[in-house]
Protein backbone atom coordinates (compact mmCIF):
# COMPACT_ATOMS: atom_id res chain seq x y z
CA UNK A 1 0.00 0.00 0.00
CA UNK A 2 2.28 2.36 0.64
CA UNK A 3 4.28 1.88 -2.39
CA UNK A 4 1.44 1.75 -4.64
CA UNK A 5 1.09 5.32 -2.96
CA UNK A 6 4.10 7.06 -4.22
CA UNK A 7 4.43 9.03 -7.41
CA UNK A 8 5.60 7.47 -10.45
CA UNK A 9 9.08 8.54 -11.54
CA UNK A 10 9.05 9.89 -15.26
CA UNK A 11 10.91 7.72 -17.62
CA UNK A 12 13.26 8.85 -19.60
CA UNK A 13 13.46 8.52 -23.29
CA UNK A 14 17.06 6.53 -23.85
CA UNK A 15 17.98 5.42 -26.99
CA UNK A 16 20.72 2.96 -28.08
CA UNK A 17 22.44 3.32 -31.35
CA UNK A 18 26.11 2.95 -33.21
CA UNK A 19 28.13 1.59 -36.63
CA UNK A 20 30.09 -1.07 -37.29
CA UNK A 21 32.37 -0.36 -39.71
CA UNK A 22 35.09 -3.05 -40.89
CA UNK A 23 36.65 -4.11 -43.54
CA UNK A 24 39.46 -6.58 -45.30
CA UNK A 25 42.69 -4.49 -46.44
CA UNK A 26 44.99 -5.82 -49.07
CA UNK A 27 48.70 -4.41 -49.19
CA UNK A 28 51.03 -5.67 -51.80
CA UNK A 29 54.54 -5.50 -50.13
CA UNK A 30 57.74 -6.06 -52.23
CA UNK A 31 60.72 -6.25 -50.10
CA UNK A 32 64.08 -4.41 -51.58
CA UNK A 33 67.56 -5.09 -51.04
CA UNK A 34 70.20 -2.20 -52.07
CA UNK A 35 74.20 -3.15 -52.13
CA UNK A 36 76.75 -0.16 -51.86
CA UNK A 37 79.66 -0.08 -54.19
CA UNK A 38 82.54 -2.11 -52.78
CA UNK A 39 85.97 -0.72 -52.09
CA UNK A 40 88.69 -2.02 -54.53
CA UNK A 41 92.45 -0.61 -53.46
CA UNK A 42 90.70 2.34 -51.55
CA UNK A 43 88.40 3.41 -54.33
CA UNK A 44 84.40 2.95 -53.83
CA UNK A 45 82.83 1.55 -57.09
CA UNK A 46 79.91 3.78 -58.37
CA UNK A 47 77.36 0.86 -59.64
CA UNK A 48 74.67 0.31 -56.57
CA UNK A 49 73.32 -3.39 -56.69
CA UNK A 50 69.09 -3.26 -56.32
CA UNK A 51 67.92 -7.04 -55.73
CA UNK A 52 63.94 -7.36 -55.47
CA UNK A 53 62.19 -9.90 -54.03
CA UNK A 54 58.92 -11.73 -55.17
CA UNK A 55 55.97 -9.14 -53.83
CA UNK A 56 53.74 -10.50 -51.56
CA UNK A 57 49.63 -9.11 -50.54
CA UNK A 58 49.42 -9.29 -46.69
CA UNK A 59 45.84 -8.83 -46.01
CA UNK A 60 44.19 -7.91 -42.43
CA UNK A 61 40.69 -7.53 -40.51
CA UNK A 62 40.74 -3.42 -40.09
CA UNK A 63 38.08 -1.38 -38.12
CA UNK A 64 37.20 2.09 -40.04
CA UNK A 65 36.02 3.86 -36.83
CA UNK A 66 33.56 1.31 -35.41
CA UNK A 67 31.33 3.26 -32.13
CA UNK A 68 28.16 2.62 -29.62
CA UNK A 69 26.93 5.30 -27.46
CA UNK A 70 23.81 6.12 -25.57
CA UNK A 71 21.31 8.79 -25.20
CA UNK A 72 17.97 10.36 -24.01
CA UNK A 73 16.05 13.69 -22.94
CA UNK A 74 13.74 13.82 -20.27
CA UNK A 75 10.65 16.63 -20.39
CA UNK A 76 11.29 19.52 -17.62
CA UNK A 77 7.92 20.75 -18.71
CA UNK A 78 7.28 24.74 -20.15
CA UNK A 79 9.31 23.18 -23.82
CA UNK A 80 12.39 22.67 -21.93
CA UNK A 81 14.58 19.44 -22.04
CA UNK A 82 17.32 18.02 -20.33
CA UNK A 83 19.56 15.82 -23.20
CA UNK A 84 22.40 13.76 -22.13
CA UNK A 85 24.65 11.41 -24.51
CA UNK A 86 27.17 8.92 -23.36
CA UNK A 87 29.37 7.19 -26.50
CA UNK A 88 32.50 5.32 -26.70
CA UNK A 89 34.82 4.16 -29.55
CA UNK A 90 34.72 0.05 -30.14
CA UNK A 91 36.59 -2.14 -32.49
CA UNK A 92 35.68 -5.48 -34.29
CA UNK A 93 39.37 -6.11 -34.65
CA UNK A 94 40.43 -6.02 -31.23
CA UNK A 95 42.28 -3.10 -28.98
CA UNK A 96 40.97 0.34 -29.19
CA UNK A 97 40.27 3.69 -26.43
CA UNK A 98 40.94 2.30 -22.98
CA UNK A 99 38.83 4.90 -21.15
CA UNK A 100 35.00 4.82 -21.41
CA UNK A 101 33.13 7.71 -22.61
CA UNK A 102 35.89 8.70 -25.53
CA UNK A 103 33.71 10.46 -28.10
CA UNK A 104 30.97 12.80 -27.72
CA UNK A 105 29.73 12.81 -24.37
CA UNK A 106 27.83 15.34 -22.78
CA UNK A 107 24.94 16.74 -20.38
CA UNK A 108 22.48 19.34 -21.51
CA UNK A 109 19.52 21.63 -21.82
CA UNK A 110 17.50 22.04 -25.57
CA UNK A 111 14.11 24.00 -25.79
CA UNK A 112 13.02 27.11 -28.10
CA UNK A 113 16.25 29.40 -27.52
CA UNK A 114 18.40 25.82 -28.77
CA UNK A 115 20.62 23.66 -27.10
CA UNK A 116 23.13 23.96 -24.46
CA UNK A 117 25.48 21.33 -23.69
CA UNK A 118 28.93 20.80 -21.55
CA UNK A 119 31.65 17.93 -21.86
CA UNK A 120 33.19 16.13 -24.24
CA UNK A 121 31.27 17.91 -27.38
CA UNK A 122 32.45 18.11 -30.83
CA UNK A 123 33.71 21.29 -32.48
CA UNK A 124 32.67 23.31 -35.42
CA UNK A 125 35.02 21.56 -37.68
CA UNK A 126 34.04 17.97 -36.96
CA UNK A 127 30.39 19.12 -38.01
CA UNK A 128 31.50 19.69 -41.32
CA UNK A 129 33.69 16.80 -41.48
CA UNK A 130 30.58 14.36 -41.14
CA UNK A 131 28.96 15.23 -44.40
CA UNK A 132 31.81 14.82 -46.84
CA UNK A 133 33.87 12.17 -44.54
CA UNK A 134 32.27 9.21 -43.46
CA UNK A 135 35.07 7.14 -42.71
CA UNK A 136 36.50 9.21 -39.58
CA UNK A 137 40.09 10.60 -41.46
CA UNK A 138 42.48 10.44 -38.77
CA UNK A 139 45.32 12.13 -40.93
CA UNK A 140 47.50 14.92 -40.20
CA UNK A 141 46.30 17.35 -42.42
CA UNK A 142 47.33 21.52 -42.72
CA UNK A 143 51.13 20.58 -41.33
CA UNK A 144 50.10 18.82 -38.77
CA UNK A 145 47.18 21.29 -36.92
CA UNK A 146 44.65 17.79 -38.00
CA UNK A 147 41.99 20.08 -38.95
CA UNK A 148 40.55 17.67 -40.89
CA UNK A 149 40.89 14.77 -38.12
CA UNK A 150 37.58 13.66 -37.11
CA UNK A 151 36.80 13.41 -33.14
CA UNK A 152 40.58 14.07 -32.25
CA UNK A 153 39.84 17.55 -30.92
CA UNK A 154 36.58 16.61 -28.96
CA UNK A 155 37.63 18.80 -25.89
CA UNK A 156 35.96 19.01 -22.51
CA UNK A 157 34.02 22.66 -23.23
CA UNK A 158 30.58 24.40 -23.23
CA UNK A 159 28.83 24.91 -26.50
CA UNK A 160 25.36 26.67 -27.53
CA UNK A 161 24.04 25.57 -31.34
CA UNK A 162 21.14 28.01 -32.34
CA UNK A 163 17.76 27.26 -33.68
CA UNK A 164 17.12 27.20 -36.96
CA UNK A 165 15.75 30.14 -38.85
CA UNK A 166 15.24 29.35 -42.88
CA UNK A 167 18.23 27.35 -43.19
CA UNK A 168 20.48 29.27 -40.96
CA UNK A 169 22.19 28.13 -38.06
CA UNK A 170 24.94 28.98 -35.67
CA UNK A 171 26.76 28.12 -32.45
CA UNK A 172 30.15 28.90 -30.29
CA UNK A 173 32.09 26.91 -27.94
CA UNK A 174 34.28 27.42 -24.76
CA UNK A 175 36.61 25.09 -23.58
CA UNK A 176 38.81 26.76 -20.46
CA UNK A 177 42.46 27.07 -20.20
CA UNK A 178 42.53 23.33 -17.57
CA UNK A 179 40.31 21.79 -20.53
CA UNK A 180 42.91 22.45 -23.27
CA UNK A 181 44.69 19.29 -24.77
CA UNK A 182 45.33 17.41 -27.83
CA UNK A 183 47.49 19.61 -30.10
CA UNK A 184 46.66 22.83 -28.50
CA UNK A 185 47.71 22.20 -25.49
CA UNK A 186 49.45 25.12 -23.33
CA UNK A 187 52.52 24.73 -22.39
CA UNK A 188 53.43 26.08 -19.18
CA UNK A 189 56.90 24.42 -18.63
CA UNK A 190 58.71 27.29 -20.96
CA UNK A 191 56.46 29.93 -19.12
CA UNK A 192 54.05 30.92 -21.08
CA UNK A 193 50.35 31.32 -19.40
CA UNK A 194 47.83 28.72 -21.28
CA UNK A 195 44.75 29.53 -23.17
CA UNK A 196 41.01 29.53 -23.42
CA UNK A 197 40.01 28.31 -26.84
CA UNK A 198 37.07 29.63 -28.88
CA UNK A 199 35.33 28.28 -31.74
CA UNK A 200 32.00 29.54 -33.80
CA UNK A 201 30.30 27.95 -36.63
CA UNK A 202 27.95 29.31 -39.30
CA UNK A 203 25.53 26.88 -41.03
CA UNK A 204 23.25 26.69 -44.11
CA UNK A 205 21.30 24.19 -45.59
CA UNK A 206 18.62 24.29 -48.22
CA UNK A 207 17.23 20.92 -50.47
CA UNK A 208 20.22 19.48 -51.63
CA UNK A 209 22.85 22.38 -51.09
CA UNK A 210 24.88 22.85 -47.07
CA UNK A 211 27.57 25.22 -46.35
CA UNK A 212 29.66 25.46 -43.65
CA UNK A 213 32.15 27.92 -41.70
CA UNK A 214 34.00 27.24 -38.90
CA UNK A 215 36.37 29.49 -36.91
CA UNK A 216 38.88 28.23 -33.69
CA UNK A 217 41.33 30.76 -32.10
CA UNK A 218 43.65 30.13 -29.13
CA UNK A 219 46.28 31.75 -27.62
CA UNK A 220 49.76 30.34 -26.53
CA UNK A 221 48.71 26.85 -28.12
CA UNK A 222 51.60 24.86 -28.83
CA UNK A 223 50.85 23.41 -33.04
CA UNK A 224 53.53 21.22 -33.57
CA UNK A 225 56.89 21.43 -34.06
CA UNK A 226 56.62 20.68 -37.83
CA UNK A 227 53.82 23.68 -38.34
CA UNK A 228 55.61 26.03 -36.15
CA UNK A 229 59.44 25.46 -38.07
CA UNK A 230 57.31 25.80 -41.28
CA UNK A 231 55.40 28.72 -41.15
CA UNK A 232 57.15 30.52 -38.73
CA UNK A 233 60.81 30.00 -38.38
CA UNK A 234 62.26 27.82 -41.26
CA UNK A 235 64.57 25.92 -39.25
CA UNK A 236 65.31 23.68 -36.45
CA UNK A 237 68.41 25.23 -34.94
CA UNK A 238 66.83 28.21 -34.09
CA UNK A 239 66.64 28.98 -30.04
CA UNK A 240 62.56 29.34 -30.29
CA UNK A 241 62.73 25.45 -31.33
CA UNK A 242 65.30 23.99 -28.99
CA UNK A 243 64.16 21.74 -25.94
CA UNK A 244 60.86 22.51 -25.92
CA UNK A 245 57.46 22.34 -28.78
CA UNK A 246 57.16 25.89 -30.01
CA UNK A 247 53.72 28.67 -28.81
CA UNK A 248 51.82 30.57 -30.86
CA UNK A 249 48.69 32.73 -30.96
CA UNK A 250 46.79 31.00 -34.11
CA UNK A 251 43.36 31.28 -35.81
CA UNK A 252 42.00 28.43 -38.20
CA UNK A 253 39.23 29.28 -40.72
CA UNK A 254 37.21 26.49 -42.76
CA UNK A 255 34.49 27.09 -45.35
CA UNK A 256 32.82 23.89 -47.09
CA UNK A 257 29.62 23.39 -49.47
CA UNK A 258 28.74 21.42 -51.56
Amino acid sequence: LVLSALPLAAVADVSLYGEIKAGVEGRNIQAQLTEQPQVTNGVQGNQVKVTKAKSRIRTKISDFGSFIGFKGNEDLGEGLKAVWQLEQDVSVAGGGASQWGNRESFIGLAGEFGTLRAGRVANQFDDASQAIDPWDSNNDVASQLGIFKRHDDMPVSVRYDSPDFSGFSGSVQFVPIQNSKSAYTPAHVVGKPGSDVYYAGLNYKNGGFAGNYAFKYARHANVGRNAFELFLIGSATSDQAKGTDPLKNHQVHRLTGG
